[in-house]
């Protein structure tokens, strides 16, 4: 399941990369050698880069790739790092999840008040909904992962292995 999702965030990731991308191109090319402005340009393009942070961000947390500080964690026994893993594992869903909790509502709003863009008046909603998604994924995941700690499922040294490879 974890591959699943791992695999649906660099997709959609990589989408909206390639949108950004491709909308800044196509929008300097337009504005400079053939005189006119792609309409909502500019707000399309920060509505996939919205969507390309917030999927990186699960992608991040489904690969347990986020920044780590090991210094505590080399420091303690088995007990002390499984506590430590379950609290950042709490900690990032608690984040996350208010983070999620707030981008709810500007979709609700965005949803209720007809917002949109300026040029082409496409509703915001639907963007701001899949950022949203991946967000509520990035907690549930966390959370998983937390759950998985809790029940002996995650290997406390598989944890340690994957903190040395990042270090290095």
């Amino acid at each position: 399941m974890t591959n699943r999702i791992v695999q649906l965030a660099g997709i959609i990731g990589s989408i909206a990369l390639f949108a950004v991308m491709a909308l800044v191109f196509a929008a300097v090319l337009a504005r400079y050698f053939f005189g006119f402005i792609i309409p909502d340009a500019y707000d399309l393009s920060r509505m996939f880069l919205g969507i390309l942070i917030f999927w990186g961000i699960a992608l991040a947390v489904a690969e347990d790739s986020m920044i780590k500080v090991d210094a505590l964690y080399s420091m303690v026994g088995p007990v002390g790092r499984k506590l430590i893993l379950i609290f950042s594992s709490v900690l990032t869903a608690i984040v996350l999840g208010v983070l999620a909790w707030r981008a709810a509502t500007a979709v609700l709003d965005a949803y209720g008040n007809f917002i949109s863009t300026a040029d082409l008046r496409l509703r915001l909603w639907p963007f701001y909904g899949a950022a949203t998604l991946a967000l509520f994924i990035a907690v549930a995941i966390a959370l998983a992962r937390a759950y998985a700690v809790i029940r002996g499922k995650a290997s406390l040294d598989e944890a340690a292995s994957s903190d040395q490879d990042g270090a290095q």
